[in-house]
């Protein structure tokens, strides 16, 4: 009892604090940048990759490299149908927004990761977008909390996240294995 007490304890601690930092970011150049400091959890010295929406990359991970190109950003993004009794729908003052990326393993390991926990949207306000779990619609998160890709392999799929009205979505940072490999790629959105 006391075992899976700690293990649900230590579940929502590290659920809560992944993912979803919007610190506004100044830079939105097209090329690849290689010095300062690197994303959430990374222990290399390079910079965040950056990158357009369009722009393909390969990014470091703990167990191998994924070429990532993020293929569009939909703001705001409608919410999903109802479902039978399920009714999603952004919390009041937010909106939703939907990241659409292609990934393509490189390594020679199956890749698995919860790319939400690695997912930032950058704005102008602090704080104010987080990603979101959506069970239906065309962004639903299944893709962002179990993504698999097989050695040689792709997969498209949406990542959601809910956006304060009054913000700007200035970038997309997208940081492999839940936030703590070693490379970021940042997509300026316009």
């Amino acid at each position: 009892m006391r075992i899976a007490l700690t293990a649900a304890i230590a579940s929502s601690v590290a659920a809560a604090g992944c993912g979803g930092s919007t610190e506004a970011t100044s830079s939105s150049s097209q090329g690849t940048g290689n010095s300062g400091s690197a994303g959430s959890g990374g222990s290399s010295s390079k910079a965040p990759k950056q990158l357009a929406v369009g722009d393909e990359t390969t990014l470091k991970g703990l167990q191998g490299s994924m070429t990532v190109t993020v293929l569009k950003v939909e703001d705001p993004m409608k919410a999903p149908p109802p479902h039978g009794l399920l009714r999603e729908v952004p919390r009041k003052g937010n909106r939703f927004v939907g990241v659409y990326v292609r990934l393509t393993n490189v390594g020679d390991e199956l890749y698995k990761d919860s790319l939400l926990n690695g997912s930032r949207l950058l704005t102008d306000i602090k704080k104010a977008a987080q990603p979101t779990i959506l069970l239906s619609g065309k962004c639903r998160s299944k893709f962002g909390t179990s993504t698999r890709v097989s050695p040689g392999g792709t997969k498209t799929g949406c990542l959601p996240f809910q956006v304060k009205k009054k913000a700007k979505v200035s970038a997309f940072a997208l940081t492999l294995d839940s936030g703590y490999g070693p490379e970021t790629g940042t997509w300026a959105v316009r």
